[in-house]
């Protein structure tokens, strides 16, 4: 029995750590580090194939207890890959905010005086006769959620879009 749980404990770790790499693999991929990315997909890989074999023959009383080790080590994998990633993933992200109060709240004001550069172009929505305003906002990926939230309490109506910016020029960005 002890065996068992040692080795349940085994699977469960190494599922984690490779998930947990997966995730790495997959962040700098995206951000395109190739090079990075193949390495760290020959270690995910060895350490997969290296698991999954000892985990498969695995034969005996306690196999339910093996797979949900896997699973367990899978999920708690990607908590922790989810994690690291928003630890080292950098950049920023472009908010696209619509808006029928810009002139009378002055929330673009107000999101200047929060330290974020804003842009402010006319806009037209499906009510012509509303008076719309789209404001482009560049924030780094740290201070997303609390522009999201400041945006939500100055005009809980507003539609934001956002997205991750690949390349930034110009302009300006507040650190």
């Amino acid at each position: 029995m002890q065996q068992l749980i040692l080795f349940c404990l085994l699977v469960f770790v190494v599922r984690v750590l490779d998930v947990t790499i997966a995730t790495t693999r997959l962040i700098f991929m995206v951000k395109g580090k190739i090079t990075i990315s193949a390495l760290i997909a020959f270690g995910e890989s060895f350490i997969w194939f290296m698991l999954v074999r000892e985990a498969l023959t695995h034969t005996g009383e306690g196999a339910v207890f093996v797979g949900i080790a896997f699973a367990g080590g899978f999920a708690v994998g990607t908590l922790i890959g989810g994690i690291v990633s928003g630890k080292i993933i950098t950049g920023s992200m472009t908010f696209m905010v619509i808006t029928d109060k810009v002139a009378t709240a002055n929330i673009d004001k107000n999101i200047r005086e929060a330290g974020y550069a804003v842009t402010i172009i006319d806009a037209r929505g499906q009510d012509e006769d509303i008076q719309r305003h789209m404001m482009f906002i560049e924030v780094d990926k740290k201070k997303a959620s609390s522009l999201k939230s400041l945006i939500k309490e100055l005009d809980p109506r507003a539609f934001i879009v956002v997205n991750e910016s690949h390349s930034v020029q110009n302009g300006f960005l507040p650190r």
